[in-house]
């Protein structure tokens, strides 16, 4: 109980939202969608928030629960603020969910800056297209390739954050 309301007192004096964006994180992991979202919501709440990132992170979320109803509009926002690389992210993630891996893999060789979940995204895709079996000799060698160097990136990034 003490190291709760420890947390929310650091939590209190954060202007960025940090620990409630940890907190979201971690709650998302675990399945609690919803009370994810109210973190991810008090997060947004705070000054100096980056709305940007939590609108992406809100739209993904949403995505993995199979809702795309706010797709075409983070897209757009995505693509208004100059963030490309989130508009395709954004996109492939969309067609993953369709089941449509190749279009998703295509989609991911054209981010320039993958982040951390991009990198998870797309080992995730390359991933499910080997398993799938859906692809001639030559091409799983080269998804295989793929899929070690996003691996290698993936842990660097993560060391890096």
């Amino acid at each position: 109980m003490m190291r709760i309301m420890a947390r929310r007192t650091k939590a209190a004096n954060d202007p960025y939202g940090e620990f409630e964006l940890i907190e979201a994180n971690r709650l998302h992991r675990e399945g609690k969608t919803t009370a994810a979202m109210v973190e991810l919501a008090r997060a947004e709440e705070r000054p100096r928030a980056n709305k940007h990132n939590i609108r992406f992170l809100r739209c993904i979320w949403q995505i993995d629960a199979g809702d795309f109803s706010g797709l075409d509009e983070a897209l757009i926002h995505a693509n208004g603020v100059g963030r490309s690389d989130e508009a395709l992210h954004l996109k492939a993630r969309a067609a993953k969910m369709r089941g449509a891996m190749k279009e998703a893999h295509q989609i991911l060789q054209r981010i320039k800056k993958p982040n951390h979940l991009g990198l998870q995204l797309k080992v995730s895709v390359i991933d499910g297209i080997i398993r799938s079996g859906d692809c001639a000799q030559d091409e799983r060698v080269q998804l295989q390739r793929e899929l070690d160097e996003a691996l290698v990136l993936a842990r660097r990034v993560t060391a890096e954050s």
